[in-house]
């Protein structure tokens, strides 16, 4: 209990921090009430999908046999209910409806919900159970969602200048890399799982889409934005960090000498990198 607990407040934490920069870097000013309007959805997004993945998270490691066969998943869903009832009720209208849209999203997202046609007939899956779509999901989710639930909050449109969306890019590709290194690291019990990630399914195409694609997608997004005056030198300094933790996360992967949980939570330095680098850009 105590990782997958520790491992969601830890998100939730870097999520706030994330949106509070981001609140900073649009001109609305230090909106703290952002930091627990933030908190409470990513708390309840991911606390449903410890629900779902009770039995995987026991095979990877990440909780025990007493959380397997304890009450957890009861805790889980109460948190769940919990987060997204704090972000509710301090959210604009505006953002609730964007509230109700990603945890609409997050349960169908984590359970057995989402109707797909195969050659075996029509029949429900968990959406996050085909071949790259969570790291799609997940990646856009967080790379937009950095920008939109400021501007909610605040009531503003969004101005979508080159910098800003260069840094949505940015962002997006530094989620992509996370969640698909995450996948790396769970390979064994997700297969035993019978759970079908890239990894799962081609290791070797794992890799070569996270070192050969997704990150030097990332290494020269900032060089290239910067040359071409999309971006500002501090907005090119902070993706090339994203891009320098990417790097790291894999070469300590490849190492195989990190321990699993230590390697899973520091492949989420990149929300510190970007909730640090939207305050001083």
């Amino acid at each position: 209990m105590s990782y997958s607990f520790f491992s969601v407040i830890y998100l939730g934490m870097l999520g706030g921090a994330c949106a509070l920069g981001a609140s900073h870097f649009l001109g609305y000013g230090l909106m703290w009430e952002i930091v627990p309007v933030s908190f409470g959805l990513i708390a309840s997004i991911y606390f449903l999908n410890k629900h779902s993945d009770l039995k995987e998270d026991f095979i990877n490691g990440k909780s025990s046999k007493k959380d397997l066969l304890g009450p957890i998943g009861n805790l889980w869903k109460g948190l769940a209910i919990g987060g997204v009832t704090l972000s509710y009720l301090i959210a604009t209208e505006r953002l609730s409806f964007y509230i109700i849209g990603l945890v609409s999203l997050g349960v169908l997202y984590s359970y057995t919900l989402f109707p797909v046609i195969t050659r075996h007939g029509f029949h429900f899956v968990k959406m996050k159970r085909i071949p790259l779509v969570k790291n799609l999901i997940v990646a856009l989710l967080w790379s937009i969602s950095i920008i939109v639930v400021p501007a909610a909050l605040a009531r503003h449109p969004i101005v979508w200048t080159s910098q800003l969306v260069v840094m949505v890019i940015a962002f997006f590709l530094s989620s992509f890399l996370n969640t698909l290194l995450n996948d790396m690291i769970d390979v064994v019990g997700d297969r035993l799982a019978g759970i079908r990630t890239l990894p799962v399914i081609d290791p070797e195409g794992a890799e070569v889409l996270y070192a050969g694609i997704l990150f030097p997608s990332l290494l020269i997004l900032g060089p290239i934005s910067y040359h071409y005056s999309w971006v500002s030198l501090g907005a090119s300094y902070m993706i090339g960090l994203l891009a320098f933790i990417g790097a790291c996360n894999f070469l300590a992967y490849k190492a195989k000498s990190f321990p699993k949980q230590y390697l899973r939570a520091f492949s989420e330095a990149d929300l510190a990198i970007i909730a640090v680098g939207l305050f001083v850009i």
